[in-house]
């Protein structure tokens, strides 16, 4: 009898003891389908591939993807920079290219094969960033940055699937706006700006699907009109008005189909509102030349 007992109170701990475990179980089981789909766990430690060169020559450069000590592909570049050969599998996630001084080259996300998310290029040295581009699928998209090597803002664009879209600006290595355009599908669109290291206006042009279209004027530094041209479909159309720096007319040409035709006015710088000469063209090719004095007598004229 009491070994029965015995055998009857190891039992019911032994059951006890399978429950507790089980219950443990799942609630483990339970906090894990508690994590909705798509989410990932952080790794305690990121793993990067590093891409070296372990050959150059005047013809090619070799590198070697390593990936926890073992080389995992082999590539092989010409001196344009263009794989000429690739055996392996590139890696996903960071790789990490270093030159033969050990110095940083560039940073770039793989997802496979095709680069994805942020890279990063450097300057020689590895101390700066040179530029900082997007992927999608191993096409451009996004934010595209480029950065002089002094760390100040060079160029700031915008792609969509691999083409130019939007506002692309311009900097000079002060860090004073250069330039602004818009794009549209990789064509120039509406009004693009130059500037002086002033910040004053140096070029305004406006463009239609790529083209110039309508003015282009040009400014002296002081902020005076230097030039004015118009333009239909990209050719120079109509009157075209050119100045001194005093603001003074300098020139009034005249343009048909990217060819000068009709009468050019030269005016001395002296506000005079007789010009000096009248130069016809036809077709782009100068015929008669006027001399006039200060009255608007003719002196003489040439024909070629």
């Amino acid at each position: 009898m009491k070994n029965i007992n015995l055998f009857l109170t190891a039992l019911v701990v032994s059951s006890i003891f399978m429950f507790s475990c089980s219950s443990a179980q799942k609630e483990k089981v339970s906090s894990m389908e508690a994590t909705e789909e798509g989410d990932e766990v952080a790794q305690a430690e990121v793993v990067s591939t590093t891409k070296k060169i372990t050959k150059t020559d005047i013809k090619s450069t070799t590198y070697a993807y390593v990936l926890e000590g073992k080389t995992v592909a082999t590539e092989i570049v010409d001196t344009k920079g263009e794989v000429i050969f690739f055996q392996g599998e590139i890696p996903n996630g960071l790789i990490k290219e270093y030159d033969a001084s050990n110095n940083i080259v560039s940073e770039m996300n793989y997802n496979a094969g095709k680069l994805e998310g942020v890279t990063k290029t450097f300057y020689p040295g590895g101390k700066t960033v040179s530029a900082v581009k997007n992927y999608r699928n191993g096409i451009l998209e996004g934010k595209v940055i480029e950065y002089y090597e002094n760390g100040n803002k060079k160029l700031d664009s915008n792609y969509k699937d691999g083409i130019l879209n939007g506002t692309v600006k311009k900097y000079s290595m002060s860090g004073t706006l250069a330039s602004s355009a818009q794009y549209v599908d990789g064509q120039l669109e509406g009004l693009s700006k130059e500037y002086f290291v002033t910040g004053t206006p140096k070029i305004e042009t406006e463009y239609y699907n790529g083209l110039k279209e309508g003015f282009s004027k040009e400014y002296f530094s002081n902020g005076i009109l230097k030039n004015q041209y118009n333009y239909s479909q990209g050719k120079l159309e109509g009157d075209s008005h050119i100045y001194y720096e005093d603001g003074s007319i300098n020139k009034i040409e005249k343009y048909k189909n990217n060819k000068l035709n009709g009468d050019t006015k030269i005016y001395s710088n002296n506000n005079s509102e007789i010009p000096l000469y009248i130069d016809t063209y036809v077709n782009g090719k100068k015929k008669v030349r006027k001399a006039f004095s200060s009255k608007g007598e003719q002196i003489f004229k040439i024909q070629y």
